[in-house]
């Protein structure tokens, strides 16, 4: 019964993102929300370990934040994207499974580079194995075939959340239908809404993944939404599947403004 984590959308050098301890001593406004972030996610990965052995840790993109080009940079812990990298596989390296990678965003990861295959390359110097890096993941389980990309629309209001993962699901279907593929996969994973919600089709199911950064903007006045920080779980059992969400509800995070001599 292979068992895999799903984690996404960690923005690591984002003054939001995933941020491990070597980079806890920026100190702002969000620093101390940083902290208590990497904090629940470590818990996350104790539980899910504690339970039994991972088989393979699938992050799904936008691992790093890159130059916040819309925002002028002004959400950036730091502008290195190298040092971003790191910053990415030092936290997927808490886990001790082997990873497949896929590529996010390319407003967030591409620049100058492929980086989300820079952090595979920083795995592996640190021991790890990376199975493959890839923009679209097909893993395969004897009928049972799970499609992971990174990218899916998004959806602001609780009641409309579904139709963004559905419109993926039957456009796997349509696929299916029309020659392009053998057949549809009987599991959809998709990440960049950082919000989670998944529709159980019974033989077939679809998740949009959370986020595991806590919250920021798209461009420079304007914040994202509700964000879900956390992870998923799946295990792929003969024929079928079950799985289960790590979550904690976070809302972007308000700058804090400090006047000098004000009561």
């Amino acid at each position: 019964m292979p068992t895999i984590v799903f984690v996404a959308d960690s923005h690591c050098g984002s003054r939001w993102g995933l941020t491990p301890p070597s980079w806890h001593g920026f100190r702002d406004a969000l620093s101390e929300l940083r902290v208590q972030a990497w904090n629940q996610y470590m818990l996350f990965a104790e539980e899910i370990q504690k339970v039994g052995k991972v088989d393979l840790v699938v992050a799904a993109g936008d691992l790093i934040d890159g130059g916040q080009t819309r925002a002028e940079g002004l959400g950036i812990l730091t502008a290195d994207y190298y040092e971003q990298a790191r910053m990415a596989a030092e936290a997927l390296a808490i886990w001790d499974a082997p990873f497949a990678i896929c590529r996010g965003t390319p407003y967030h990861v591409t620049h100058g580079a492929d980086w989300e295959d820079i952090v595979a390359t920083e795995l592996i110097r640190m021991g790890k194995e990376v199975q493959k890096v890839a923009d679209h993941l097909e893993l395969r389980y004897g009928p049972i075939t799970v499609s992971v990309r990174h990218y899916a629309s998004r959806a602001r209001l609780p009641h409309t959340r579904t139709a963004p993962i559905l419109k993926e699901w039957l456009e796997e279907v349509v696929a299916a239908t029309e020659g392009a593929r053998e057949s549809s996969p009987r599991i959809i994973v998709r990440a960049h809404a950082h919000y989670y919600v998944a529709v159980d089709g019974g033989d077939w199911l679809a998740i949009s993944l959370p986020a595991l950064c806590v919250g920021g903007r798209y461009v420079r006045h304007i914040p994202l939404s509700v964000t879900h920080f956390g992870v998923v779980l799946l295990n792929v059992e003969k024929g079928g599947w079950g799985w289960e969400k790590y979550l904690r509800r976070c809302t972007s995070c308000p700058e804090v403004v400090e006047f000098p001599g004000w009561k």
